[in-house]
C-alpha cells in the first residue's frame, strides 16, 4: 500500500473494497480511525496492530492474506461492533476474554485455520447477532453458554471438528437463531427438533454430515412453502439416512 499517504492523524473512516492493493495496512495509532473496509484485495501481514485504534468499530477485512494469530488484545477494543475477517490466513486459538466486549454484534471469522476449541465468553456479548465461525480447525463441543445467546440470528459452526450432543431443553437460542449450520461436524446423539417447530424466524437449518438422528417433523417442512420470502425456510439439509424426513435436501 505505498502509494497511499501517510497523514493518517485525521482519518476517521478508511473504504478501499475492491480493489487491487497488496502489502501490509499501515495501521497506526490514531485516536479517530473508527472505520476500515479492506475487503476483496491482497492486503497481508499481522492483524494486531489494530489494538492501537482505540475508537475502532468496525472492521471489513475477508478475502486478503492476512495471517498470524489473533491478540486477546482485540477484545479490549470496548468500541468493535463488527469484525469480519472471512478467507484469510488467521491461524491459532480464537481470543476467548469477551467479557466486556458488550457493543459487539458481529464476529465472522470463517475460511482461515483457527484451532482450539469454541470461545464461551462470546456468548456474553449482549448484542451479539452474527457469530460465523465455519471451515476452521475448531474442535470441542458447544459451549454451555451458546445456548443462553438471546440475540444470535446466525451460528455457522460448520466444517470443523465439533462433536458432543445438542441439548434438548428450551434454551433461549433455539428461539433467537435464524440461521443454524453445524454440518459437516461430528455431532451426535437426537435432533431436538421440538425447539425448531414453534419458531417462525428460522431460514437456514443445516445438519448433514453429522450422526444426529431424529425426525423433522411436517410442521417445519411446511416453512419451506410459505408465501412471505422472510418468514420461508430456505434452505434443510440433513443426513437422510440417520434423519426421518420427507422435504429436506438429502447427504
Amino acid at each position: 500500500m505505498s502509494g497511499i499517504g501517510t497523514d493518517w492523524t485525521q482519518v476517521t473512516a478508511f473504504l478501499v473494497n475492491f480493489n487491487r492493493l497488496n502489502g501490509t495496512f499501515p495501521f497506526l495509532e490514531n485516536p479517530l480511525l473508527g472505520t476500515i473496509f479492506l475487503n476483496e484485495n491482497d492486503i497481508g501481514g499481522d492483524l494486531n496492530a489494530i489494538t492501537s485504534l482505540k475508537s475502532l468499530s468496525w472492521l471489513e477485512a475477508l478475502e486478503n492474506k492476512f495471517s498470524g494469530t489473533l491478540s486477546e488484545e482485540i477484545t479490549t477494543l470496548e468500541y468493535l461492533r463488527i469484525l469480519t475477517l472471512t478467507n484469510n490466513s488467521l491461524s491459532g486459538a480464537i481470543p476467548n476474554n469477551w467479557t466486556n466486549s458488550s457493543l459487539l454484534e458481529s464476529f465472522l471469522v470463517s475460511g482461515n485455520k483457527l484451532t482450539g476449541s469454541l470461545p464461551d465468553t462470546i456468548a456474553s456479548s449482549p448484542k451479539l447477532r452474527k457469530l460465523q465461525l465455519a471451515n476452521n480447525l475448531l474442535s470441542g463441543s458447544i459451549p454451555s453458554s451458546y445456548y443462553q445467546m438471546q440475540s444470535l440470528q446466525e451460528l455457522y459452526i460448520d466444517g470443523n471438528t465439533l462433536g458432543g450432543s445438542l441439548s434438548q431443553l428450551n434454551e433461549p437460542l433455539y428461539f433467537s437463531v435464524q440461521e443454524f449450520a453445524i454440518n459437516n461436524n461430528s455431532f451426535v446423539g437426537r435432533f431436538p427438533v421440538e425447539q425448531f417447530e414453534n419458531t417462525e424466524i428460522l431460514n437456514v437449518l443445516a445438519l448433514q454430515d453429522n450422526a444426529l438422528t431424529g425426525t423433522i417433523t411436517e410442521t417445519i417442512c411446511k416453512r419451506l412453502n410459505v408465501s412471505n420470502p422472510n418468514a420461508r425456510l430456505k434452505e434443510l439439509s440433513v443426513d437422510c439416512d440417520l434423519i426421518e424426513c420427507t422435504c429436506c435436501t438429502c447427504y
